[in-house]
């Protein structure tokens, strides 16, 4: 059922031009806005609890914006199976590679923390754009053929992924050239042991602690990768020096810092940031982890 799914709407559907995929992304973005048929009371609920100072109306405007740019992440990444190496580069640019060099030169790898705002799946096209290789970390999805599909799309210009469950085994095994490491770090889990609580958005948080475990272990310079929308379809990509010397950082620090770095962004564009996510699912008392 998976591969006709995929064979007969998904990989059609991504050989669509952009313009007829954004007709579509608008009717679907108003249909499920108008009738709440997905997620809506969430959204509500958690930007009004993120926003207690904004209105009404306010919250409604984020929420309908929200869903438009929602929608249009959802058909920009459908066309991540067939959208060309070209196109994908015009779309999604890294602005300050530059910031990288002296790290290469001196085969130094390092850690980027980013988080699920505006267009993550673009990131994809990262690879040609650093020198150094690229490893996103992700979680495998339960279904084994739309996992293999987007593990293919999410590579085909050159990132290399690694799922989380074996990630600490196989990213610094053997020699090679300088790597990133990228996390996401603004969604947890209920079964993780690996949590920092802090206050987000107005809200007790559980935030990954992996990110500043790994980063200190390994004494490795940590970057934030903000990603800008400049219009519709088009995204920039710029990296925020958080530390060179995470390991001299007192615990919980590095995560801290870059949490405070992402609700700067949302703050500022709420509307680009994942709602339908229930990020505030897990409570303290649930967890063992560091406070």
């Amino acid at each position: 059922m998976s591969k006709i799914l995929f064979y007969l709407i998904v990989k059609p559907v991504s050989l669509l031009p952009f313009w007829v995929l954004y007709l579509l992304s608008d009717a679907v973005a108003l249909f499920l806005y108008s009738t709440g048929a997905y997620r809506k009371k969430n959204v509500i609920v958690h930007l009004t609890a993120s926003f207690p100072n904004k209105t009404i109306s306010e919250i409604r405007s984020i929420t309908k914006t929200f869903y438009f740019h929602f929608c249009d992440v959802f058909v920009e990444t459908i066309k991540l199976f067939s959208i060309s190496e070209k196109e994908i580069m015009k779309r999604c640019k890294l602005i300050n590679d530059e910031v990288l060099d002296s790290y290469y030169d001196a085969g130094q790898d390092i850690i980027v923390i980013t988080g699920h705002y505006n267009n993550w799946e673009y990131m994809a096209a990262l690879g040609p754009q650093v020198k150094h290789r690229f490893i996103g970390i992700y979680k495998k999805l339960k279904n084994q053929f739309f996992d293999q599909a987007i593990y293919r799309a999410r590579t085909r210009f050159g990132v290399s992924l690694l799922s989380r469950d074996t990630a600490r085994k196989t990213i610094r095994t053997s020699e090679r050239q300088p790597s990133i490491t990228m996390f996401m770090a603004d969604q947890t889990f209920i079964g993780s042991k690996r949590d920092y609580w802090l206050t987000f958005l107005n809200q007790e948080t559980a935030v990954p602690f992996g990110p500043e475990l790994y980063a200190k272990r390994y004494k490795l310079p940590v970057f934030f990768l903000k990603i800008h929308k400049r219009l519709r379809g088009y995204y920039e990509l710029e990296l925020q020096k958080i530390d060179d010397h995470p390991d001299q950082l007192s615990e919980g620090l590095l995560t801290e810092k870059h949490t405070q770095i992402l609700e700067e962004m949302i703050q500022e564009k709420p509307a680009y940031w994942l709602w339908t996510h229930n990020r505030w699912k897990k409570k303290r008392a649930l967890s063992n982890s560091r406070a």
